[in-house]
C-alpha cells in the first residue's frame, strides 16, 4: 500500500513581548541591582521601588500575571523570553535583601547576567528533515526524499508507486506479535470495546513536550468518526495483552475517495495510531502500520493517506488550521494559553464570544445533502489540487449530525 503522508501543522500564534523588549527590561534590573549595593537602606528602598517599576513595565501591562499564563504547548523564542523574564522577576525578589537569600549582591548579578546571556544566545539549528536516517520508512513504498517530486509540471510522470497485488501474492495471515501480545479488531458497537479504546487514547494519545495537555476525544466522537460509510471492523486493529486481555495499542482505516488533479482515487485514511506510554520501546507502531496495510491490502486497497505533526518521508501536502479559543478564561487558568499584553481577561472574552445568531448562518440538516457535496466539489475543483471528495451518504454523516449522538461533539453549520 503506498501511504501517501502528509504534513500537518499547526499555527500556534503567540503575542507575548518581544526579544528586544525583553533584553531591555532585563539590562534596566542589571543596573537596578548593582546599584543597590552601594545605597543606604532608604536608598535602597526607593531603588528597589524603582526597580520592581522598570521590571513591570518591560513585562508587558499585565506585570507578573501576564507572564503567569505563559502557554506551556508551544516553544516559541516569545514564549522563552517570558519564561526568562519570570525567572529574573524571582532572582530580583528573592536577591532584593542580600543577607536574606545568602547571596551576595555580586553572585545576583552574576545570576542576572547568565540569564540575559541565555536569552541573547541565537536559537539551536533546526534538524533537516531529508537528512533524518528513517530506517522504517525507507523499507516502506512511500516517496523517499531522494526521488523525483512526481509533480506533473516537471514532467514526471504520477501514479502508484507499485502495482496494485493479485490476492494470491498478499499474507492471509496476521503477523506474528511478540509472546504476551494478541491481535484483536474492536467491535464499537460493544460497549467494553468502546470503553478500552476511550481509555488507552485518552491516557496514550497525541499530547504537548510537558505531558500536560493530551486529546479527550469522546466515545461519541469516536463512533462517529471510525464508522462513516463503507467502515469495516477489521479495519479497527488493536493489539491486547494476552492474559488480561487490555487494549495496547490501536490503528484504524476508513475508506475515503481523494481527487489528486484528474484522477480519483478510492483509499484509506490512516488514523488513531496509539501505543501504550509503557511499550513505546517495544516497535510496535510499525508492525501496527504494517498489519493495517495487509488488512487493506486484502480487501482490494493500495493506497492509503495520513497525516502527521512531524515531518516523514515525504509529505505532498501541507496544511495549516486556526483556533478559536472558547472559553479563553478556563484555557488561561489551566496554563494552555496566557493573556496577550495589553489584554484585559473581560476584554479576551468579549473579543472571542462567539455570536448566538449569525444571519444567513443556519444548523446543517437532511435539507443540505444534496447541496453541500455539490458546493464542496465546484469550490475545492478550481482551489485546491487534492481534495477528499464527499458524497451525499458520506454528507449525511459527517456534516448532517443532528439527532445523533455524535452531536453533542460535532456540529455542522452552512450558508
Amino acid at each position: 500500500m503506498a501511504d501517501t503522508p502528509v504534513e500537518a501543522s499547526v499555527d500556534e500564534q503567540a503575542n507575548n513581548a518581544t526579544v528586544d523588549d525583553s533584553v531591555g527590561g532585563m539590562s534596566a534590573t542589571v543596573a537596578g541591582a548593582a546599584a543597590m549595593s552601594d545605597g543606604s537602606a532608604s536608598a535602597a528602598k526607593k531603588k528597589k521601588k524603582k526597580k520592581k517599576k522598570k521590571s513591570t513595565e518591560s513585562s508587558g501591562a499585565g506585570g507578573d500575571d501576564s507572564v503567569a499564563g505563559t502557554d506551556k504547548q508551544g516553544g516559541t523564542d516569545d514564549e522563552k523570553s517570558v519564561n526568562v523574564n519570570r525567572e529574573l522577576a524571582q532572582l530580583l525578589r528573592g536577591g532584593a535583601g542580600s543577607d536574606a537569600s545568602g547571596q551576595s549582591s555580586v553572585e545576583l548579578q552574576k545570576l542576572i547576567a547568565a540569564k540575559i546571556n541565555q536569552l541573547q544566545a541565537p536559537p539551536p539549528p533546526t534538524e533537516d528533515p531529508t537528512t533524518k536516517d528513517h530506517k522504517f520508512w525507507k523499507t516502506q513504498p512511500v516517496p523517499q526524499w531522494t526521488d523525483e517530486t512526481g509533480d506533473a509540471d516537471d514532467g514526471n510522470a504520477e501514479g502508484p508507486l507499485e502495482a496494485d497485488k493479485e490476492q494470491s501474492e498478499l499474507r492471509q495471515t496476521p503477523l506474528n506479535l511478540p509472546a504476551g501480545f494478541e491481535w484483536y479488531s474492536l467491535n464499537l458497537d460493544d460497549t467494553g470495546d468502546l470503553d478500552a479504546l476511550y481509555k488507552l487514547l485518552n491516557e496514550n494519545y497525541v499530547e504537548d513536550d510537558d505531558n500536560m495537555f493530551r486529546f479527550d476525544y469522546s466515545r461519541e466522537f469516536l463512533v462517529w468518526a471510525l464508522q462513516p460509510p463503507g467502515w469495516k471492523q477489521v479495519w479497527h486493529c488493536g493489539v491486547r495483552g494476552t492474559k488480561n486481555k487490555n487494549l495496547l495499542g490501536f490503528i484504524s482505516a476508513v475508506p475515503a475517495t481523494l481527487r489528486m488533479r484528474e484522477h480519483s482515487q478510492k483509499l484509506v485514511e490512516i488514523n488513531f495510531l496509539c501505543v501504550h506510554k509503557k511499550l513505546r520501546t517495544k516497535r510496535l507502531a510499525p508492525v501496527l502500520i504494517q498489519e493495517i496495510t495487509r488488512r487493506v491490502n486484502c480487501e482490494g486497497l493500495f493506497q492509503a493517506v495520513y497525516t502527521a505533526g512531524v515531518v516523514l518521508p515525504r509529505p505532498v501536502a501541507k496544511c495549516r488550521y486556526w483556533h478559536r479559543s472558547l472559553d479563553p478564561k478556563k484555557l488561561i487558568d489551566v496554563r494552555f494559553s496566557y493573556l496577550p499584553r495589553d489584554m484585559t481577561m473581560a476584554k479576551l472574552i468579549r473579543k472571542l464570544r462567539v455570536p448566538s445568531v449569525r444571519p444567513g448562518v443556519h444548523l446543517c440538516t437532511w435539507v443540505f445533502v444534496d447541496g453541500c457535496p455539490r458546493l464542496l466539489s465546484c469550490t475545492c475543483t478550481f482551489t485546491l489540487s487534492r481534495v477528499r471528495l464527499v458524497l451525499s451518504r458520506g454528507c449525511r454523516r459527517w456534516f448532517c449530525t443532528s439527532g445523533l449522538a455524535c452531536a453533542r461533539s460535532v456540529v455542522c453549520y452552512g450558508c
